[in-house]
């Protein structure tokens, strides 16, 4: 199915395609459009589990950087694992260098604070780690 998926996006057969991926139970959407700039541009939101991210946003990513298009805005929409587990798994992945100029930049509704009493479902310490990173590359985005 995700073939498929990445072959639709090199024949260019749509000015908008809409993807929900199953990211291993957790939340996962690519949109792909044709602006008026006459560009194609990228958006994921969320990313599922960390396993999700070999089986689908790798490819995906691997997909968008060969046609030489970029992820203009990821937005993860909150911590829990089942939404930030792809993102932590991209930027941890040594075998994509330049994540920056593939992402162009992120939303990220982000905890400031420690959420007391929430054990394994919401992931605090990585919404730690995405945070940070986000603020060391300067793509944090708080509105």
């Amino acid at each position: 199915m995700l073939n498929q998926i990445l072959y639709c996006m090199i024949d260019n057969t749509h000015e908008l395609r809409i993807h929900f991926f199953d990211a291993d139970g957790g939340d996962a959407i690519w949109i792909r459009y044709y602006g008026d700039d006459d560009i194609w541009h990228n958006i994921l939101i969320d990313g599922g589990f960390i396993g999700s991210y070999s089986s689908t946003f790798q490819p995906v990513l691997r997909a968008i950087s060969d046609v030489d298009e970029v992820v203009d805005l990821w937005v993860i929409t909150h911590i829990d694992l089942d939404h930030i587990g792809a993102v932590l798994s991209f930027i941890r992945d040594k075998t994509i260098e330049d994540k920056e100029k593939l992402v162009k930049s992120y939303w990220f509704n982000h905890a400031l604070f420690k959420l007391p009493g929430m054990k394994g479902k919401i992931g605090y310490k990585q919404g730690i780690d995405l945070r940070t990173y986000l603020e060391t590359i300067n793509k944090l985005t708080i509105e």
